[in-house]
């Protein structure tokens, strides 16, 4: 250790111990690495990417691009049934006033906060893969790496047994700060690695077939004909087996550089991982300030052409309109102001087009945001309208449990500010396998197979960062 580390460290534990009835938050600046990068060190269990900088639209971020990485696990909370929102808010709260933070950084440090999200429905990970997240899951990490343009800050949770674990866990965060030098300086940490060959899935299956898609969205139609729903998002799940273990930070670094626009995330539980690259963000909250969106209507990104037929779309627009009026009549009574368009833009990603219309609001008081994601989860843009008949409907008609696809996942912190995005584009990977999930809004005027193929095209995200071919 370097004498300036021994002085960080003798001032750090300085501070710590000068409170010796609390929990500590201690913050060191860091390097700069790619989260993607950071990821590859042992021990890495979370990851929250949103958009880099330069991505559209990021400027208007109220936290900017925070890039997290968090290893271990300081605190995990769990929470099941209707009342998990509530819960695990009551839960993290306690554990944050219990939490003091201690900083030798130049700037703003990074202060605690929570990483994890909720299952689609309460009860859909019960008996199957996705036992091990279960209903609602989060993690404080017991170190975080956080970077926000090109400032970095690394921060360590030490338990109030300091006598026993203060140095310990002091140079633990030393060395994973060395670590991360390496891999920003091209050290041993950082050698090159060669593009990953593709890969071929030795066995691919779909349990949703084409013919069962047909049956689904057919009795969807029924529904609406019938005057019982006015859209049910319907879905669909691929498993996979490929010929080697999946690499969590090769795919992240791959949707990264496939789809920069959208809001990649990792979280890993039991030696199972979900991840993505989500285009969709559900509320994002600091202080009164809000933001939110409504996306949906997809077509397949082919030309100009295409984008103008999009925006003049009727069943499209039939598909997105009710979910901007759900969010605004969910956030209006909260809100002092509101702001949206009444006409919707064009979002871009690599493969697809969407509706998507921006909403910003100014909260009238204080709220947490699971208060916010609670009041939200889910939009129409993954349940339907009306909403309680279409998830009943799901759970009753779908071939497979959700578990965390389409569920809320994200962080948030000691003031109840955070951000959480609908977790789309996404699969759970273990080992040598992955369950991809994709759906599409089902209204008056669908057809199965054109649904069909866009559920194919949004499955190319997450098969095109695996670097799979199917056949």
């Amino acid at each position: 250790m370097t004498y300036d580390s021994q002085f960080e460290v003798g001032h750090l534990a300085h501070s710590v111990q000068a409170q010796p009835e609390a929990d500590s938050w201690v913050s060191l600046d860091a390097p700069w690495a790619p989260a993607s990068e950071v990821m590859r060190l042992e021990g890495a269990e979370v990851a929250w990417v949103p958009p880099d900088d330069e991505s559209p639209g990021a400027d208007e971020r109220p936290y900017g691009a925070e890039h997290c990485v968090g290893f271990g696990a300081a605190r995990r909370f769990t929470a099941s049934g209707a009342e998990r929102f509530e819960r695990v808010e009551a839960a993290v709260r306690e554990c944050f006033a219990q939490l003091r933070p201690v900083s030798s950084c130049e700037g703003r440090a990074v202060p605690p906060r929570v990483f994890g999200g909720f299952a689609f429905r309460a009860g859909d990970c019960e008996g199957n893969a996705w036992q091990p997240f279960g209903d609602a899951q989060f993690v404080l990490p017991r170190m975080l790496y956080a970077q926000s343009g090109q400032r970095a800050t690394l921060s360590v949770w030490v338990g109030r047994e300091h006598s026993r674990n203060l140095d310990a866990a002091l140079r633990r965060a030393l060395v994973l700060r060395a670590q991360i030098a390496e891999l920003a300086a091209g050290g041993p940490a950082s050698a090159p690695r060669s593009e990953a060959p593709s890969r071929r899935a030795q066995r691919v299956r779909q349990v949703v077939t084409r013919e069962q898609w047909t049956e689904l969205v057919d009795a969807v139609l029924a529904e609406i004909r019938a005057g019982r729903s006015e859209k049910i998002v319907a879905a669909r799940v691929a498993e996979l087996q490929l010929d080697g273990d999946i690499s969590v930070p090769d795919t992240l670094a791959a949707l990264g550089f496939g789809h920069p626009t959208a809001t990649r995330f990792a979280f890993s539980v039991g030696g199972a991982t979900f991840l993505g690259a989500t285009p969709e963000q559900l509320i994002s909250k600091r202080g009164l300030q809000l933001r939110s969106e409504a996306l949906a209507g997809t077509f397949r990104k082919q030309s100009t052409a295409f984008a103008a037929e999009l925006l003049r779309s009727p069943k499209e627009h039939e598909e997105h309109q009710p979910v901007l009026e759900t969010i605004v009549r969910t956030l209006g009574p909260l809100c002092s102001a509101l702001q949206y368009s009444n006409k919707p833009q064009l979002r871009e990603l690599r493969n697809l087009l969407h509706l998507q219309t921006p909403i910003v609001g100014q909260l009238k008081e204080p709220l947490h945001v699971l208060q916010l994601v609670r009041a939200l989860h889910p939009t129409p843009a993954v349940g339907g309208v009306p909403q309680q008949p279409a998830i009943d409907w799901i759970a009753e008609h779908e071939l497979f449990p959700r578990g965390w696809y389409a569920g809320p996942v994200g962080w948030f912190d000691a003031d109840g500010d955070g951000e959480f995005a609908v977790a789309l584009r996404s699969g759970l990977v273990q080992g040598d396998k992955a369950v991809l999930h994709s759906g599409a809004g089902i209204v008056r005027g669908s057809e199965p197979d054109l649904e069909f193929e866009e559920t194919e095209l949004k499955l190319q995200a997450l098969l095109g960062a695996l670097r799979v071919r199917t056949r």
